[in-house]
């Protein structure tokens, strides 16, 4: 029983194991961990075969002065007093190795037995396999310089390599337990960063599922480290916000279509019916159905413009942007609509001297600007002084927009509530349309990156849109 409860205990560890495994953060760690791993043991082999090098050359220099020394004496004394050198040098302890010896292997002065007497044959450095003249039979590591001398006699001055070994066998021992510690604690910081990576995806995860179940209004949770995760949050929060608002925006369009249209569908429905009576006049059906097509022509207007502002507010259109003359288009819709002014005693001006390129729909800046004239058309007739102006002109690196007029304005209170669809204040309820001009215009703004804003005139309305300007060709 015990065995089983064991075992049931270790399969969620288990599995928690290899889910941090699994972990893009784990094997990215791994990855480095075993990089690093792999220069830290090239950096010590370097480090250790740099310093068995020092130690080496230390020795040989030691070697080479001895041999000077003792050469001296033989040259000057001769081999008696060369003898009796080494055989003092002999007595001393240390890592020194000396040997005054025949070619035949006839020992005459040291402290070393040679196990290859063929050392005592060549001259020069060599390193040699020796045991101690003490009666020892531990052989050792040495390395040693072979003199010739007169007639078969040799002299072999060297150094014991223990303390070279010995360093050696150091930093190789503290490199494996560094390597060791090092992988160890690399794979704990992996596995505890994993393990927080992980929690913090489990966590978006969540809330995601939750999101997509229930609670749209949710957003991923941040932590305010900046990270990438924290910036793939702010990222997926802002397209979360994005499509909040487009689905707001088509509830909207709903609503208006149900409320704000029932009304002239309702209209033309009654003069349907009035034109299907029988004891109308040939003169009055006519007249009825008339008014019935220009309600359906509005109708379809008005779809257009709910269309248009729909599109407008979830983007399409902007892969056909290209760079176009603002100031040429001004000039186009004021003299289209000049007439009209004219017809209601309005004076439309136009002043955009100098091309002004922006980057953005021709059609749709040429509807936005359609739709200010139009408004200022309406509502500016009866102002003083009877003028509408229409202005683009270069702002400090941007284009700016702005149509005047002199009417009686909208209210401060007001602005941002008329920029909504079907909204029409009280002075423009005379007023044929059905409030979707300015929504269409504050759409179209968006989508092009600019900034509405509305302005008193004193008396009247500025609305004005600033651009992001493009150099001239």
């Amino acid at each position: 029983m015990t065995e089983q409860n064991t075992a049931a205990a270790t399969k969620p560890a288990l599995g928690a194991l290899r889910r941090i495994a699994a972990t893009t953060a784990f094997r990215l760690s791994a990855l480095f961990l075993v990089l690093f791993s792999l220069s830290a043991a090239g950096f010590v082999m370097y480090l250790t075969d740099y310093a068995t090098r020092a130690v080496r050359s230390q020795l040989v220099e030691r070697v080479n002065n001895d041999a000077q020394t003792l050469l001296a004496i033989y040259e000057s004394d001769g081999l008696p007093a060369l003898i009796d050198a080494v055989g003092d040098r002999s007595r001393a302890p240390g890592a020194n190795l000396y040997l005054v010896a025949s070619t035949a292997g006839d020992s005459y002065a040291g402290n070393i037995i040679l196990y290859d007497i063929a050392a005592l044959t060549r001259t020069g450095w060599a390193d040699l396999e020796y045991a101690r003249d003490d009666g020892s039979i531990v052989t050792r590591d040495g390395f040693a310089r072979t003199f010739a001398l007169e007639g078969t006699f040799r002299l072999l001055i060297g150094r014991d390599l223990e303390e070279q070994s010995r360093l050696r066998a150091i930093m190789l021992s503290a490199g494996s337990w560094g390597a060791g510690g090092v992988v160890l604690f690399g794979l704990i910081a992996a596995a505890l960063l994993s393990w927080r990576v992980l929690r913090r995806i489990d966590t978006l995860t969540e809330t995601t599922r939750t999101i997509m179940a229930t609670e749209t209004a949710a957003r991923l949770p941040t932590t305010g480290s900046g990270d990438e995760l924290d910036r793939l949050a702010e990222a997926v929060n802002a397209m979360l916000d994005r499509i909040g608002t487009l689905m707001r925006g088509l509830e909207q369009v709903s609503n208006d279509i149900a409320h704000d249209l029932r009304t002239p569908l309702s209209r033309l429905a009654a003069r349907t019916e009035a034109a299907l009576r029988e004891d109308q006049d040939p003169a009055a059906m006519r007249a009825a159905l008339e008014a019935g097509l220009e309600d359906t022509r509005e109708l379809i207007r008005t779809f257009e413009a709910l269309l248009l502002i729909a599109k407008a507010e979830a983007g399409a259109g902007h892969h056909t942007f290209a760079r176009v003359d603002l100031a040429l288009i001004a000039k186009e819709m004021a003299e289209l609509y000049e007439p009209a002014a004219e017809d209601v005693g309005l004076q439309l001006s136009v002043r955009a001297d100098e091309p002004a390129f922006v980057h953005g729909h021709r059609e749709l800046l040429a509807r936005v600007i359609a739709n200010l004239i139009d408004n200022g058309i309406k509502y500016g007739a009866q102002g003083t002084p009877a003028e509408l102006s229409v202005v683009v002109e270069q702002d400090q690196g941007s284009v700016r927009l702005s149509v005047t007029d002199h009417g009686p304005g909208i209210p401060q209170e007001e602005r941002a509530r008329v920029l909504a669809r079907f909204v029409r204040l009280d002075q423009s309820r005379t007023k044929p349309g059905y409030g979707l001009g300015l929504a269409l215009v504050s759409a179209i703004a968006k989508l092009h990156g600019a900034d509405l804003s509305l302005d008193d005139a004193r008396p009247g309305l500025k609305i004005s849109l600033m651009f992001k300007t493009l150099a001239a060709a």
